[in-house]
């Protein structure tokens, strides 16, 4: 009996084991509304991944005025309960309340944070049009811009589609103009005839979308290169520096954006593989051809850390892609100072082995002439290669002490605010409203 009562409290100590271990937030921002009117006010719809109801009374949501402390953050008031798989909207923009926030219809981050201030969720959502929102499709997972607003209600995507922006070509010349390259994700050929693609001058109405002429089929499976910087009235440079395009139907519906990063002339910004999901970097330009993975791209920033101190300075942590060691000895990592010129960037040293699968740290904040201190209140970091050519860049937000910012999963396109540090180790997502502690009592079975 005694055998059977201690095997029963192992058992207890490894369920409780399993239950203190941080769990990602069963609470998530959703749908973004930012052209509101006086009748109808902007708005961010909440989501519950979970199949229980939740409570959110107390929590909070705001812009960069709540976050600097410049106003008073949103809360959500007492009795906000989100049903399970459901959903619940905050309005942000009324009138005569403090903590109120206007949406930038030009975009902007707004945070979420659960009752003991811990941001639970991030999001910078783009420029949208009246008729727009920005939405996870599907609920609680990949954000874009919307075409229907489903504010309330779950996400839809107007139509399906098949023809999404490929590749990115932005530092071309007189010979070799700008181009963008849509790709064919279906088995049968499309015409996008009519299509339009444009940057911020088509978007914000200053010059006319570049549109697709008649005839412009697509095969199964297949490319399309239009060339954007031409002389006609809508042609458009892509910005060097990096800027957002759009593509949109017949209709005049979205069906895909991508804000691309600075870019070299030797490098293009590509989806791996061809139509997927995550955007990087590449150092093998294919107009029209499928995608190339180049070694460069293997290697990506993973999490940053910029609230360092004295005796735990600031660092940057790099990931591996590959199945396979990488020596990335001679790479060069900087802020706007090596991107400017008015300092050395800061080079990994030989021996900058980063294994499979794996990481490698390096503290930015050192004595050295090229150390540099990542803002506290967020810029932008780049990474690039032994040729000079930028494969990876970042701007990351403001942090609290206790947070990083990283990719997560590892590698993945998705970054975001982490509550849990994981220097050197893979990246985890934590909600500490879920954390519990529970003291097992031996006593209780002394008499056994």
């Amino acid at each position: 009996m005694k055998k059977n009562i201690l095997l029963l409290a192992s058992l207890f100590v490894a369920i409780l084991t399993i239950n203190f271990t941080f769990a990602q937030s069963s609470v998530v921002m959703n749908e973004i509304y930012s052209r509101g009117t006086t009748d109808d006010p902007d708005w961010i719809e909440v989501y519950n991944t979970t199949s229980a109801d939740i409570d959110l009374s107390g929590y909070k949501i705001y812009d960069s005025g709540g976050q600097t402390g410049s106003k008073t953050k949103k809360e959500f008031p007492s009795g906000s309960i989100v049903s399970a798989n459901g959903f619940l909207v905050i309005i942000t923009d009324n009138t005569g309340d403090a903590s109120d926030f206007g949406l930038s219809s030009s975009g902007e981050t707004v945070w979420l944070e659960n009752t003991s201030g811990t941001v639970i969720d991030s999001v910078e959502f783009p420029a949208l049009e009246t008729t727009q929102s920005y939405g996870r499709q599907p609920d609680g997972e990949t954000w874009q811009i919307l075409s229907i607003i489903t504010k309330g209600s779950s996400n839809t995507v107007t139509t399906e589609n098949y023809a999404f922006l490929n590749e990115i070509y932005s530092r071309g010349t007189d010979d070799n103009p700008d181009w963008i390259e849509i790709y064919n994700t279906s088995s049968s050929d499309i015409d996008i005839s009519g299509y339009k693609i444009y940057d911020s001058g088509g978007e914000s109405g200053s010059k006319p979308k570049k549109e697709f002429p008649s005839g412009s089929v697509i095969s199964a499976n297949s490319f399309l290169v239009i060339v954007t910087d031409d002389t006609t009235e809508s042609g458009f440079g892509l910005s060097s520096s990096g800027e957002m395009v759009w593509l949109e139907d017949t209709s005049g519906a979205i069906v895909d954006s991508v804000e691309f990063p600075a870019l070299e002339t030797t490098t293009s910004y590509s989806r791996i593989p061809d139509g997927g999901e995550t955007w990087q970097i590449t150092s093998t330009i294919t107009p029209a051809e499928s995608n190339v993975y180049s070694s460069a791209s293997d290697i990506v920033m993973n999490e940053i850390y910029s609230r360092g101190t004295t005796d735990d300075p600031d660092w940057i942590e790099i990931y591996n892609l590959s199945s396979s060691d990488i020596d990335i000895s001679g790479y060069k990592i900087y802020d706007s100072g090596g991107e400017s010129g008015s300092k050395p960037k800061k080079e990994f040293p030989l021996g900058s082995i980063v294994p499979a699968n794996g990481f490698l740290v390096i503290v930015t904040d050192d004595t050295t002439e090229s150390g540099f201190g990542l803002s506290s209140s967020g810029e932008e970091v780049w990474l690039e290669d032994t040729s000079g050519s930028i494969i990876d860049d970042v701007q990351f937000p403001a942090m609290e002490t206790t947070q990083s910012y990283g990719r997560y999963s590892d590698g993945s396109d998705n970054w975001q605010l982490l509550n849990a540090i994981t220097r050197g180790a893979s990246n985890l997502v934590t909600d500490v409203k879920t954390e519990t502690q529970t003291v097992l009592d031996y006593s209780l079975y002394q008499n056994y």
